[in-house]
């Protein structure tokens, strides 16, 4: 909703919150949410609000987690959003690294979300089309990802 003074105090009492969790007391269908998920979603929020520093804190602890459990999905989300966060702060190289990182991840799911991800970057990147990074960029997801084509 545009409040980022109430996304950081959500994301701290979140964080609070998580620190007194019990996995063994958790229902089963709460067991997905650990912090990789609790940090992709704070990068989100920060990515929304358009706050590049915060998101890409997040997404990067975010992808660190998963890319260690090997949950190409959660990933590829995390390198997207540190791409869109490179780009609002103009560095096309950072953008495109991420961008190809979240696109070879992508590519080894099914999922909307990451597809979605990978479309949305291709659209912000499309008016640096001439930046020989992102050249490089919109080569690699039509080779990895068709669909995007």
């Amino acid at each position: 909703m545009g409040d980022a003074g109430a996304a950081a105090r959500s994301v701290h009492l979140s964080e609070q919150s998580f620190e007194r969790i019990r996995p063994e007391d958790e229902p089963e269908w709460a067991r997905f949410i650990d912090v990789a998920y609790l940090n992709g979603e704070y990068a989100h929020a920060f990515r929304d609000l358009e706050r590049p520093r915060e998101a890409a804190a997040f997404a990067k602890l975010s992808a660190n987690d998963a890319t260690r459990q090997n949950r190409a999905r959660r990933a590829s989300l995390a390198e997207a959003t540190m791409a869109r966060a490179a780009l609002y702060d103009h560095d096309l190289a950072a953008a495109t690294a991420a961008g190809m990182k979240a696109v070879k991840l992508a590519a080894t799911v099914k999922s909307s979300r990451s597809t979605g991800a990978v479309k949305d970057l291709r659209t912000r990147l499309e008016p640096h089309r001439n930046s020989p990074y992102v050249q490089d960029f919109f080569l690699r997801p039509d080779v990895l990802m068709p669909v995007l084509a």
